[in-house]
């Protein structure tokens, strides 16, 4: 996972018009970014419609409808959304497209994390050292020589959590293959959260194909990549 800190941005556009209602969002960081998203899409999954219309486009490009009662900027002013968000998300609305001044916000180069992708899986302090799969033995281990991709799954995810984005309380599962959930050390588990990429594996017992990825108290921050 390896969400670095600092602050994240993304755009929102309105549905209806080309020139109305353009915010500039700031998100305290990216997993705050990713965790606001699952309150609105989880209250509109859950019955409450008023943020229907609030679509997703990309990690850094939102839609919305004000015209609709749903303007994106309420989410966090709403306790059936994501009004715990408040102190960590601000939406700053932008001049009509009639102005001059357009605040531009950084492009930053990540990966979605979307449940059912295949991903590389690497150090984020070491780039060269990514985990692979052994099949000879069945063990992940980490490698500068060798890598596999990985499919990583929101467990028991369907049709419509396919393509939904992780966060770091779910339970998650990595495949070399569909239909094979695979353990992350020898006495590791086929499921966990999706937050332990960020300091629960660790590098341990070296041999000749490389180093274990083994479950550890103090381990390092790994990430996923295309």
């Amino acid at each position: 996972m390896a969400l670095q800190p600092g602050l994240f941005y993304a755009y929102a556009k309105n549905i209806k018009d080309d020139h109305t209602y353009r915010y500039l969002i700031t998100f305290s960081s990216r997993k705050i970014a990713d965790e606001w998203w699952r309150a609105v899409s989880d209250s509109v999954a859950g019955g409450y419609r008023r943020f229907a219309n609030v679509d997703r486009v990309s990690m850094q490009w939102y839609t919305h409808d004000p015209s609709g009662h749903g303007n994106i900027f309420e989410t966090v002013n709403d306790d059936r959304c994501a009004l715990k968000f408040r102190g960590q998300v601000m939406f700053t609305l932008l001049m009509d497209r009639g102005g001059r001044n357009l605040s531009i916000a950084p492009v930053l180069n990540y990966v979605d994390h979307k449940s059912g992708q295949r991903f590389f899986i690497r150090s984020a302090l070491i780039p060269n050292l990514f985990w692979f799969y052994s099949p000879d033995d069945q063990q992940i281990r980490a490698s500068s020589q060798q890598r596999t991709a990985f499919f990583v799954d929101i467990v028991g995810a369907d049709k419509e959590n396919g393509g939904r984005i992780m966060i770091g309380s779910d339970k998650v599962s990595i495949a070399a293959h569909r239909g094979k959930y695979l353990a992350v050390g020898k006495s590791g588990a086929e499921f966990f959260n999706f937050s332990d990429f960020d300091g629960k594996f660790k590098r341990g017992v070296v041999d000749s194909e490389g180093e274990l990825v083994v479950h550890g108290q103090f381990g390092e921050r790994w990430e996923l990549v295309f």
